[in-house]
């Protein structure tokens, strides 16, 4: 009996410190109500990046819609404080396995990186998105890459994206392969 009360104290412990809002009926079921990354990732010990991983490629076929400070890559974003929160960057290797490879183009400008999509379902091209309700093209770009030598870069180096509606290049340098840094 003593064993039993110590495991219902541990369980309680573990319930009230791992997830915020919990609700017992959930908890007696098993399930947990995860509204961001970090929530799986801090429950499970999965690797944020490996969630990343599976809700990227499996978009098309999901009703999940993202918001957060991260989630530019995804297609399906809601309005408001509704939806998944995206609250991990990504690193290349995780864009890379979702079907998404960063090319280094060359532009009157400068150097920038836009998005190749090879996810399933896609026309296996530059463009990633299309807005719906103005049916233009969009790019998913970083224009912040280039003052100085890429490979002059510290561990983990931030790399901001941003969807654009027009971008022009003059020619594709090649595959982004900076793999120590995040895409914000």
């Amino acid at each position: 009996m003593f064993c039993w009360v110590v495991a219902a104290f541990a369980v309680l412990i573990s319930k009230s410190f791992l997830v915020a809002e919990w609700p017992w009926r959930d908890f007696l079921r098993g399930q947990v109500l995860c509204r961001s990354v970090s929530g799986p990732h801090s429950i499970s010990g999965v690797d944020d990046q490996l969630i990343l991983v599976e809700l990227l490629p499996d978009e098309s076929d999901s009703y999940l819609q993202t918001r957060g400070p991260y989630n530019s890559v995804f297609k399906r974003k809601s309005s408001g404080a509704n939806g998944f929160s995206i609250d991990r960057p990504m690193s290349l290797r995780t864009l890379l396995l979702s079907g998404l490879i960063m090319i280094l183009i060359q532009a009157h400008h400068g150097k920038f990186l836009a998005c190749l999509n090879l996810c399933k379902g896609t026309d296996y091209n530059i463009v990633l998105h299309e807005n719906r309700s103005t049916n233009k093209k969009e790019l998913i770009v970083s224009d912040s890459l280039l003052s100085g030598d890429t490979q002059q870069r510290t561990a983990h180096h931030r790399i901001p994206l941003k969807v654009t509606e027009e971008t022009t290049w003059g020619r594709i340098v090649g595959v982004y392969g900076q793999s120590e840094c995040l895409f914000t």
